[in-house]
């Protein structure tokens, strides 16, 4: 009997950071515009003047292989003789649903702490937190107590308890937010003596502390009644504080921050955000991208081969054309891919995967997206195809929002002259859906009409009900009909 190895296959692609020098692991540096992004952030690190701080921001989005990134930038950066704290947000003390300044500043805090409680005494913070946290003891919830006859290291899981209530019941969040907010500078002065006090009894070639903070870009995006989200308070009004650590410091954040009108503070405030974009299946023109594919399929490969399974390509797959649909259709997105994967190992009775079992996985993850996708969207989306840039309007948040959403995708590539071409694209998976046929043919239709009563326009004006999207559409792309127009 033929073992069935449809199990394996399957755990093999779920979707979790490698660990850094896992075989696995694929280099796509050449079809991700040709930019390494812990050589980036690291060499940031390493320029600047001995005594001095950075506060790095990195995004990318969310399953596009960042926190893999982060984990080979912390060897790297260990390797290199620094000291890293490794903070994976959203798994230890904050609520993504629910953040605030403090909560990640407190986090960065617990975790330095614990990580860093054999170089120096964590004594004076746990003093503040208790001096200033007391009424926590009314809620029955926790106290933090200073015995100067216990080890410290039976004191700091009380710290540890804090932030799990702090966590998971909201009145203990705004409580502490409140109290700690009050004298907020003098609670980095305490944490910065900590810091200091480590790095002083570090060997003497130690380079200094790195605090990587991954999965801020997880938060969920709250508005005030003005407009502005969470992320504009936390890295914007508060930057100051998040900058004010003695170390070392990168942020994850969400992509869609990048185009929004005060994207130039960040860059101001923080330096370039460094980038992790999609992996590019197709150009700017629409042709495939056969580099980019081929390193995708190298992905699939790479999963049979930690899968343990006797299997090549050639069993895995009924038609060898397959995988080459499936790598076209994730839109370059990874955890697309892998979540295809997944679907059409569940759609097969049996392996090899059939065409059909293909197709399904196609047609759900299809499904999956056309039904986060409202109203004026669908036009939005159409002129992101066409134009293969963002709009700036007045709803300039709907991009956003389909960015956040990993329904407009960046890509770079590398042009002839050594420059960067930037360009977004739909993700591919909408081609399939009518709405989005329908809506960018209307928007083809109007771009002609108005090309025929001036065939000298080089720049097309589009209207498609959300606001006004000028683009450049050479006359041969026009001649190239929608389905639907044909």
């Amino acid at each position: 009997m033929t073992p069935d190895y449809r199990g394996p296959l399957y755990r093999a692609f779920d979707l979790f950071p490698l660990p850094a020098g896992d075989p696995a692991y694929v280099d796509c540096v050449d079809v991700r515009g040709d930019r390494d992004v812990v050589q980036e952030l690291a060499d940031v690190i390493d320029f600047v003047e001995p005594g001095k701080f950075t506060c790095q921001l990195y995004t990318g989005a969310r399953g596009c292989g960042k926190s893999t990134e982060l984990l080979r930038l912390e060897k790297r950066l260990t390797d290199s003789g620094y000291t890293v704290v490794y903070l994976e947000a959203d798994r230890g003390d904050i609520e993504i649903e629910d953040t605030e300044h403090t909560d990640i500043l407190l986090a960065c805090a617990r975790s330095i702490i614990s990580q860093l409680k054999d170089l120096a005494d964590p004594k004076p913070l746990l003093t503040w937190l208790q001096k200033r946290l007391a009424s926590l003891k009314d809620l029955a919830l926790t106290e933090i107590s200073v015995d100067p006859q216990v080890d410290m290291e039976f004191q700091i899981p009380a710290f540890v308890k804090l932030m799990a209530n702090f966590k998971a019941v909201p009145e203990v969040r705004e409580d502490v937010r409140r109290q700690v907010e009050i004298q907020i500078p003098s609670f980095l002065d305490t944490l910065n003596g900590f810091i200091k006090e480590a790095a002083r009894k570090l060997p003497a070639d130690n380079r200094g502390i790195v605090l990587i903070v991954d999965n801020l870009d997880r938060i969920v995006p709250i508005r005030d009644a003005e407009g502005r989200s969470n992320y504009e308070q936390i890295f914007l009004d508060r930057r100051n504080l998040m900058k004010g650590l003695n170390c070392h410091v990168i942020y994850t954040i969400p992509i869609s921050m990048l185009y929004a009108r005060y994207c130039p503070n960040l860059a101001e405030d923080y330096g370039q955000p460094v980038v992790t974009p999609m992996i590019v299946v197709k150009d700017r023109q629409g042709q495939p991208f056969r580099a980019g594919i081929e390193r995708l399929k190298a992905m699939v490969v790479s999963r049979l081969v930690r899968a343990k399974v006797p299997l090549g390509l050639e069993e895995l797959f009924e038609n060898p054309n397959s995988l080459d649909l499936l790598c076209q259709q994730c839109g370059g997105y990874v955890r697309n891919l892998m979540q295809l994967m997944q679907a059409a190992l569940k759609a097969s009775p049996k392996l090899p995967l059939s065409e059909a079992a293909v197709a399904r996985a196609i047609s759900e993850l299809r499904t999956i997206y056309r039904n986060s996708i409202y109203g004026k969207e669908w036009q939005k989306l159409a002129e992101v195809a066409i134009s293969k840039s963002i709009g700036q309007d007045d709803e300039e948040q709907n991009y956003r929002d389909l960015m956040f959403r990993r329904c407009v995708l960046e890509y770079r590539q590398v042009k002839p002259d050594g420059s960067l071409e930037t360009w977004y694209d739909v993700h591919p998976i909408f081609e399939g859906i009518e709405q989005f046929q329908a809506a960018k043919a209307e928007l083809e239709l109007n771009a002609r009409r108005q090309t025929d009563s001036n065939p000298q326009q080089s720049y097309i004006m589009i209207d498609g009900g959300g606001g006004t999207v000028n683009f450049a559409m050479q006359q041969s792309s026009l001649d190239q009909k929608s389905p639907l127009l044909s």
